[in-house]
């Protein structure tokens, strides 16, 4: 048992030396490659896309000592910041630990990125061939500043400022909108007690021609059946003295 615990040790090992070793020489570096780095807004979305920048770039027909001519292949890939798409012919690489592609303007060579795309909707593969970068889109997504994840669209730098100028035009649009309603409650609020005061006035003035007439009323009819006392009275005493007279 001991043994083969040792023996196991032993080929882990061996494995592990010999992947940094083909790590190692899987890189190539290539000063003729600087010269064919151009930057690009987008990078081949498929196979169809990447075999037909690679015709157009045409690498083999470039002059360098680096590589066979067959080797010396086309390549879309970030800059090592991640903050660009760079169109541009080198020989080819193992990109390693599910990473991005870049190229690296240092070491003139194609490299794995410190970027990772483990994560992403459509995840790289822990060791894939950099002529198979447009497989990871992804990675090129990242330069748009695009959510890796592939769940929701994050353009930080120009949809965020969108989003900001759109919820300032909100705010303003509904601030309006609360100083409008407010100002109509108010004129409303204002229209209403103008007018309960108007009818209030009214119905008092009316109350008050109503009891004026009243006493109106009143003093006349006490006025007439004064008179009519009088006159009673008068007619009264006139009778009197007839009957006085008469009988005298």
């Amino acid at each position: 048992m001991v043994l083969n615990g040792r023996i196991t040790n032993i080929q882990s090992f061996v494995v592990i030396i010999f992947a940094f070793i083909l790590k190692k020489t899987d890189t190539r570096s290539c000063p003729a490659s600087l010269s064919t780095v151009v930057d690009v807004e987008r990078c081949p979305r498929n196979e169809l896309e990447w075999k037909a920048r690679a015709k157009l770039y045409n690498c083999r027909s470039i002059n360098q000592s680096c590589v066979d001519p067959e080797y010396f292949e086309y390549h879309c890939v970030l800059n090592t910041n991640g903050t660009r798409l760079l169109e541009l012919c080198a020989p080819p690489a193992n990109i390693y630990a599910s990473s991005c592609a870049e190229f690296n303007f240092y070491g003139n060579l194609i490299q794995e990125s410190s970027i990772s795309c483990s994560d992403a909707f459509v995840p790289c593969q822990n060791v894939y061939r950099s002529t198979e970068a447009y497989k990871y889109q992804s990675c090129y997504d990242i330069v748009h500043h695009v959510d890796i994840k592939g769940d929701q669209f994050n353009q930080h730098s120009t949809n965020l400022s969108g989003s900001t100028d759109n919820v300032e035009d909100k705010v303003h649009l509904n601030l309006g909108l609360i100083l409008a309603i407010a100002f109509g409650c108010f004129a409303l609020g204002a229209c209403s007690a103008m007018m309960l005061i108007f009818l209030r006035n009214m119905r008092r003035h009316s109350t008050e021609t109503i009891e004026t007439s009243a006493e109106y009323m009143d003093d006349q009819l006490t006025t007439y059946r004064t008179k009519s006392i009088w006159n009673s009275l008068w007619q009264l005493l006139l009778d009197v003295l007839c009957l006085v007279h008469v009988f005298r």
